[in-house]
């Protein structure tokens, strides 16, 4: 990876996490605010601060804190076997020096004021403090002196510290790591030094710094001792750190300085080189390895810095310099810089530093810092979005709204039935009750078929054919005569009653059949709906039926008279009728009406003339009472049939003035209009109403419907954009954390 995409994800890497924090105050977003936002503040410290950390094993008295000196060029750290750390230090590049005791319980009042004391007895200038809640005490010191951090750490860090410092023993026991900040040049702005507690051996590493340490660092140092290279234990260990922690390891052989020349083989062929490449044998194909002289470089790195002189060196019986070197050094103009040039390169802790930050700056590309971050990046996202997708999901398929479309189906389709069957049932109803044909059957209908059955001929045939055969009979007449013809006015209602029932049976039939038909058209709606009520009709009095014949005989008397009487005149005259003296030979009762005929006409004509005349008179109204008496039963029974007739007529068929009771005909037509107009509304309004109670129905479903479409449609353009914006987030976040991820070491 270049610097300049380096810079660029490492920037997308920060907006990233600004991103990730403004969602936290989203109304969508779904967790514990507080602790996210404690969350991303951590990893965009740990992204601000960008540090490559490099965390050094080893054994008791191998010299990890030597070789950490030696790499900042002064003695910082206790190195003495007596004064091996404890804690674990975090060493990093900073404007002031500054010892950070991480606290994993509150300091007291008791805990500062002996840390305080101990730096005054020790005449260091330093600044004790602690931040608010006292998780943390800050230790910052006036000047940058190493001599004055490693008297600090000697009584806070070391092993001898219980003995020599015990006022400080409640403190030491609150924490497990110090962070250290350095002005110090030879430790880079972006490197970080992890100094571990000594241990009996690597494997032995203790468990916060295998799962926590390890795992957030860039490369792992470990540091064998040359007599103990081949130490089987650490194979196990080694093998954790490079297949699962996925962590370079470089192995450095400490102390080189007193191993013999033939022992350094970097190839492995002989000395500690090849004990530790058999020791790692399918572990660690041909393990890189340095031999170092952590004494060689801090000296050297002093000496350089004027810290010590050459008489230091001297006097340090641990440093061998061939006297023909020591000679040649001796001769140069500056043998001081010659001798701490020497001792560097006799360290070898400039090739190790080398090659340190080439493997940071190169192979490792971002490493885990900006890898850890970006897996945090879509750790986070991704759990920011499956809230959000799942809400998303919901919305595009609500339940309730697919409940609500699938019942707004239904009843769209019972409605489209009830109307189909509404139409049906009316039609039906319609034609059976007013006539016409519906599915291939033929109706009369109310009135028509009411006209039928009270035409001429029906009443004729139901009512008056029933009277005429009761009228045939001459004792009937006559015994109706003597009863003031009460019997006939009786025979007459019978007939008239019994066709009546056979008329309203009839038309009940027709009803029903019409009303049933269409209950049944309508299913389970014509239940409330009652068509069994019969048709009534009430018939008018029939009267008095009565046929006398005084006035039929009067007249006929005097259509014989004046009959009789001119044929008798006509035929006095022409000598039919004998003189007057005659009439003396007659029966004396028709001598005395012929005269008393002749004494009326006498004065207006002749004699014979006038006799002729009293005699034909006499004759004809004796003719015409002789005829009439022939005649009466059968005038009497066709009046009283004509009579019969006319008030049946009258009380069934038609109105003439204003009767009392109207005609049955009348009273029908009308009682089955109101029938049919009843019923038909009756069909109507069930119909209706239920069309109106879907109708209704469906438009609050409707509404509902659609106020969750609308929803839907908002939470779908509220949430999409956020998903996309995450998701583009996430991916990228994974791409960066894969192409930044730490190689397995080989």
């Amino acid at each position: 990876m270049d610097i300049s995409r380096h810079l660029e994800e490492r920037a997308w890497a920060f907006k990233a996490l600004d991103e990730l924090q403004a969602f936290l105050e989203d109304a969508d977003f779904e967790g514990g605010v507080p602790e996210e936002r404690t969350l991303i503040e951590r990893k965009r410290k740990e992204l601000l601060e960008g540090k490559y950390r490099v965390v050094f094993l080893g054994a008791f008295n191998v010299g990890k804190s030597a070789l950490i000196n030696a790499f900042l060029g002064d003695e910082y750290l206790p190195t003495i076997l007596e004064e091996c750390t404890t804690k674990i230090a975090h060493i990093s590049r900073g404007d002031l020096m500054t010892a950070v005791l991480n606290l994993h319980h509150k300091s007291t009042d008791d805990d500062l004021a002996a840390l305080r004391l101990v730096i005054d007895h020790a005449g260091i200038e330093a600044d004790v403090s602690e931040v608010e809640g006292r998780s943390e005490i800050n230790i910052t010191f006036a000047n940058p002196h190493a001599r004055d951090l490693l008297r600090v750490l000697r009584p806070l860090t070391t092993v001898n510290a219980e003995e020599e410092f015990p006022q400080l023993r409640a403190l030491r026991q609150k924490f497990d790591e110090v962070f250290i900040s350095l002005p110090n040049e030879f430790l880079p702005d972006d490197v970080a030094l992890v100094d571990s507690p000594g241990v009996h051996s690597i494997s032995e590493t203790n468990t916060r710094i295998a799962n926590e340490i390890i795992p957030h660092s860039h490369v792992v140092v470990c540091l064998i001792d040359s007599q103990s290279a081949g130490n089987e234990q650490n194979r196990d260990f080694v093998e954790q750190i490079v297949s699962h922690r996925h962590r370079k390891l470089f192995f450095v052989i400490n102390k080189s300085d007193q191993l013999n020349f033939e022992e350094i083989d970097l190839q492995g062929y002989r000395g500690p080189a090849k004990d530790l490449f058999r020791s790692l044998d399918g572990v660690v194909h041909r393990p890189e390895t340095f031999f170092v002289s952590s004494l060689y470089g801090l000296v050297g790195a002093q000496l350089s810095s004027g810290k010590i002189t050459l008489s230091d060196i001297d006097n340090n019986r641990k440093i061998k310099i061939p006297m023909s070197m020591q000679r040649e050094f001796l001769m140069d103009d500056r043998p001081t810089a010659r001798v701490a040039t020497h001792l560097i390169e006799q360290s070898n802790i400039d090739r190790l530093r080398t090659r340190l930050l080439e493997y940071l700056y190169k192979e490792n590309r971002e490493g885990a810092v900006l890898e850890s971050v970006c897996r945090f990046l879509d750790n986070r996202a991704w759990a920011y979005l499956r809230p959000l997708e799942t809400k998303l999901e919901l919305a595009r398929d609500n339940p309730r709204l697919t409940h609500l479309d699938r019942t707004q189906a239904r009843l769209a389709d019972q409605l489209a039935d009830i109307r189909i069957r509404a139409e049906r049932a009316t039609a039906m109803y319609g034609v059976m009750s007013g006539g016409g044909e519906f599915d291939g059957a033929s109706y009369t209908g109310y009135e028509a078929l009411v006209t039928k059955v009270f035409s001429e001929i029906e009443l004729e045939k139901n009512v008056m054919q029933p009277v005429r055969l009761w009228l045939a009979s001459r004792k009937n007449v006559k015994d109706a005569r003597r009863k003031n013809f009460a019997p006939i006015r009786e025979k007459l209602e019978l007939a008239m009653d019994a066709y009546l029932d056979r008329v309203r049976g009839e038309l009940n039939r027709a009803i029903a059949a019409a009303e049933q038909s269409t209950l049944a058209q309508m299913g389970p709606l014509g239940a409330g709906i009652s068509g069994d009520a019969p048709v009534e009709v009430k018939r008018g009095e029939v009267g008095p039926v009565r046929a006398r014949l005084a006035g039929s005989y009067i007249g006929y008397g005097i259509l014989g008279l004046l009959v009789g009487g001119g044929l008798g005149a006509a035929a006095g005259a022409a000598g039919f009728i004998p003189p007057l003296p005659e009439l003396a030979m007659l029966p004396p009762q028709i001598a005395d009406a012929v005269g008393a005929v002749m004494n009326m006409t006498a004065p207006y004509a002749p004699q014979a003339v006038v006799v002729g005349a009293a005699a034909g008179k006499l004759a004809g109204l004796a003719l015409a009472l002789l005829l009439r008496a022939a005649t009466a039963t059968r005038v009497r029974r066709n009046r009283l049939a004509a009579l019969c007739l006319d008030r049946t007529r009258q009380l069934l068929a038609r109105t003439e003035g204003k009767p009392a009771v109207p005609p049955v005909l009348d009273q029908l037509k009308n009682g089955l209009a109101v029938r049919r107009d009843q019923f038909g509304e009756s069909v109507r309004a069930v119909f209706a109403d239920k069309i109106s109670g879907l109708t209704r129905e469906i438009r609050v479903i409707q509404e509902e419907a659609e106020a969750l479409r609308e929803k839907r449609r908002q939470t779908i353009a509220r949430l999409e954009p956020k998903i996309e914006a995450l998701a583009g987030l996430r991916n990228k976040a994974a791409n960066i954390a894969e192409a930044n991820a730490p190689k397995v070491a080989v």
